[in-house]
C-alpha cells in the first residue's frame, strides 16, 4: 500500500476514534458540553461587537461588570462557533465535541509533521523506520496523553485548551521546519502566525512558548530571505500575511480584554470571579512546584488498583494546601504512568539537545515551552487538564530525540511498549473516572466496563435476597439530633452512583445517627460506602460509617477518605442481631466536609 494512502487510514482511524473517546461510546458527536453553549452565546454577541455572555450559558464561571456578564475563557472557540452556526443554524449549543474533536485531531496531524521533518536529518534510522513512526506519532499523540483526557468531556475548559495547545504545536511546527527545511520557510512563518493567533485566542499561557520564539523566528527568516533576494523590500511583503495575523489577533485580544476589564492589559480579575483566592499568595508561585511535580510526574501506589483497570487516577494531596484552592481538588494520574514514551522520548531528546550539537531554535524551543510548564506547574491548582499543557516541552524534546537518536532494536521496542502502555493507561483511567465521577454514563461505555471495573458494585445494585433499609421504617431515636436522608444525599438531591441515579440507600454527615429493626431471617448486612462529591474534593479527610446492634458492641467500621474517593463495599455478619443503628463519624470536624452516602444499604436474608 502506498504511504500516502497508509496516512490517510491511519487518520481516519484517528479521527473515528476521537469521535468515540468524544461522545464516551455513544456517538453522538452534534452534544453540547458542560457549559459549551456560552461560545455560542460569546459567538453571537462578538457579531454585535461585544464580549458579553449571556448569564444562563455562562452559569458560575462568569465574570460581572457593570451589570454585563462575561467569561474569563479565549474567544477563539467561539470564532470557531461563528462558522458552524453559520454553516448549520440549527444546531446552535451543540458544538463541543466537534470543536475538540477538530482541535485534537489538528494537533495530532501536527505532531505526525513535526516528527516526519525530524526524521528526515536522521541518517540513522531506515526509511522503513521512518514511515512508519510518522504514521504512528498522531495516533498515540492522540491517544496516549492528556490530550484524550481533554477529549473525553470537551466541556468549556477543556474545550478553550486544546484549542490553545493546537496552536501552540501548530507555532512549534513552524519554528522546528524553519530550523530544518529552509526552503518552506514562507509557509512556515504563515503557520506560525496561525498558531500564535489560535494560541493566545484561546488560553494565554499556550500562546507563551510563540510570543518567546516570535523574535528569533522572524530573525531566521530574514536571514534565510536575504542571501535568496536582492530586493530588500522583497522580505517585508512577504510578512504582511503573518504579521498581519499576529496584528490581528493580538488587538482582537486587546479589545476582548478591554471590552470586559476596561483595561488593554488585563486578561482577567479575579476579583470579579465567584471566589476569592487573597489567601493563596499570587496565581504563579515557585513554591508550589514540588507538589506539581509530584503530582504531574511522580508514581505511588495509590495509582495501582487491585483489579482492571489496576492504574487509575488518584485525589491530588497537597503537601502544603495553604498555597492551593481549598477545599476543592480533582483526580490527576502522572504522565510517567499516563505518556512514558513522551517522557522518556521528550526527557532523551531534552539531553540531547544540552550535550549535543543541536539547532539553536529547537534549544529556544525547548526553553520557551519550559516557560510554559513551570508556569502551569506553580498555578495555584492541580488538575489533570493542566497536565495537557505540559506536553508542548517535551513534544520539543522528542523532536530533537527523533533527529539524533539510533533507534536500535533496543529503543524501538521500548518505545513501542510505552505507546501501548500510555494510550492502555490514558483511556482505561479516563473511563473510570467518568464513571466515577461524571455520571451518567452512556450504556454504550457502561455495559463493557462496569462489570470488569466495579463488579462488587454491579452486583451489590441486583442483589436478590436484600430488603433495602430504607423500605423499612426507621426506629424513633430521641437522642439522633441530626437526621439521615434516605434516598437522597445531605444536599436533598437523589442518590447517584456510576451509572447508576435514583438509587436507595442513605446520605449522612458526620454524627448522624439512625436504626433500624432487623427483620427475621437476617444473616448479613451489606452495603456501598463512598464520600460525598464536596467531601472527596476537600484536603485530606477521613470519615467512619460504624454499625452497632441493640447493646451497643460495634459490628462493623469501615473508613472512607478523601485520598481514595473510590466506593467501598462493606458487609457484617448480624446474626442474632435484633436492631441495627447506624452512625457516621468525622474524626477531625470540618463542616464542608463532612457528608458521606451509604449506597445499597440491606439486609441479605437465608437462601
Amino acid at each position: 500500500m502506498k504511504t500516502s494512502l497508509l496516512h490517510a487510514a491511519a487518520s481516519v482511524f484517528l479521527l473515528v476514534c476521537l469521535c468515540w473517546i468524544a461522545t464516551l461510546g455513544s456517538w453522538e458527536i452534534l452534544r453540547g458540553e458542560f457549559l459549551g453553549v456560552a461560545y455560542d452565546s460569546l459567538a453571537s454577541h462578538l457579531l454585535r461587537g461585544s464580549a458579553e455572555v449571556d448569564q444562563g450559558a455562562i452559569q458560575f464561571e462568569r465574570y460581572e461588570l457593570d451589570g454585563k456578564v462575561f467569561m474569563y475563557f479565549g474567544p477563539f472557540p467561539a470564532l470557531v462557533r461563528i462558522l458552524l452556526n453559520f454553516m448549520a443554524p440549527g444546531h446552535y449549543g451543540a458544538w463541543s465535541r466537534v470543536s475538540t474533536v477538530a482541535a485534537v485531531f489538528l494537533s495530532a496531524i501536527t505532531f505526525g509533521r513535526m516528527v516526519n521533518s525530524a526524521l528526515t536529518i536522521n541518517q540513522s534510522i531506515t526509511s522503513q523506520s521512518k514511515k512508519w513512526l510518522t504514521i504512528a506519532a498522531p495516533l498515540i499523540l492522540g491517544l496516549g496523553t492528556p490530550l484524550a483526557f481533554l477529549l473525553s468531556a470537551g466541556n468549556i475548559y477543556h474545550e478553550a485548551m486544546a484549542w490553545g495547545i493546537c496552536g501552540t504545536l501548530l507555532s512549534l511546527r513552524s519554528t522546528l521546519d524553519l530550523a530544518i527545511n529552509p526552503k518552506r520557510r514562507v509557509q512556515s512563518m504563515r503557520v506560525f502566525s496561525i498558531g500564535f493567533a489560535v494560541s493566545l485566542l484561546s488560553r494565554l499561557t499556550t500562546a507563551i512558548p510563540a510570543l518567546l520564539l516570535m523574535p528569533f523566528v522572524l530573525v531566521r527568516y530574514i536571514r534565510l530571505e536575504l542571501p535568496k533576494d536582492h530586493s530588500r523590500l522583497s522580505i517585508p511583503r512577504k510578512l504582511i500575511v503573518p504579521c498581519g495575523t499576529i496584528l490581528i489577533s493580538s488587538l482582537f485580544q486587546l479589545w476582548y480584554n478591554y471590552d470586559r476589564f476596561g483595561s488593554v492589559l488585563v486578561f482577567r480579575d479575579l476579583s470579579k470571579y465567584f471566589f476569592s483566592k487573597t489567601h493563596l499568595g499570587p496565581d504563579f508561585y515557585a513554591s508550589r512546584l514540588p507538589d506539581a511535580v509530584i503530582h504531574y510526574f511522580g508514581v505511588s501506589s495509590r495509582h495501582f488498583l487491585d483489579r482492571a483497570p489496576f492504574i487509575g487516577m488518584v485525589t491530588s494531596i497537597y503537601q502544603r494546601p495553604e498555597l492551593f484552592v481549598l477545599p476543592w481538588r480533582e483526580q490527576t494520574i502522572s504522565l510517567s504512568l499516563s505518556a512514558p514514551w513522551l517522557l522518556i522520548a521528550g526527557s532523551v531528546g531534552t539531553l540531547y539537545a544540552l550535550i549535543r550539537p543541536c539547532q539553536s531554535l529547537s534549544r529556544i524551543a525547548l526553553l520557551a515551552t519550559l516557560v510554559q510548564a513551570l508556569l502551569v506547574m506553580s498555578y495555584f491548582f492541580i488538575s489533570q487538564r493542566y497536565a495537557a499543557e505540559l506536553v508542548p516541552f517535551f513534544v520539543v524534546g522528542l523532536c530533537v530525540f527523533a533527529s539524533q537518536c539510533r533507534l536500535n532494536r533496543l529503543w524501538f521496542s521500548a518505545l513501542v511498549a510505552a505507546s501501548a502502555l500510555s494510550v492502555f493507561v490514558t483511556l482505561t483511567s479516563a473511563i473510570r473516572f467518568h464513571m466515577l465521577f461524571d455520571p451518567p454514563t452512556p450504556a454504550a461505555l457502561r455495559q463493557p466496563f462496569e462489570s470488569l471495573f466495579f463488579p462488587d458494585i454491579a452486583a451489590a445494585l441486583v442483589d436478590s435476597r436484600a430488603t433495602s433499609i430504607t423500605d423499612l421504617i426507621p426506629l424513633a431515636d430521641p437522642s439522633a439530633t441530626i437526621p439521615a436522608y434516605p434516598n437522597r444525599d445531605v444536599f436533598d438531591r437523589p442518590l447517584r452512583l456510576l451509572t447508576y441515579s435514583a438509587l436507595k440507600g442513605l446520605g449522612m454527615r458526620a454524627s448522624s445517627r439512625v436504626s433500624y429493626e432487623v427483620p427475621p431471617d437476617t444473616i448479613e448486612f451489606r452495603g456501598i460506602a463512598m464520600l460525598s462529591e464536596r467531601s472527596a474534593a476537600c484536603n485530606e479527610i477521613t470519615l467512619t460509617f460504624e454499625g452497632h446492634n441493640e447493646d451497643g458492641t460495634l459490628i462493623f467500621q469501615q473508613r472512607i477518605s478523601s485520598n481514595t474517593p473510590d466506593p467501598i463495599p462493606l458487609s457484617a455478619s448480624i446474626v442474632a442481631v435484633r436492631r441495627l443503628t447506624i452512625s457516621l463519624r468525622q474524626d477531625i470536624q470540618s463542616p464542608l466536609c463532612d457528608a458521606a452516602n451509604l449506597y445499597a444499604a440491606r439486609f441479605i436474608r437465608k437462601r
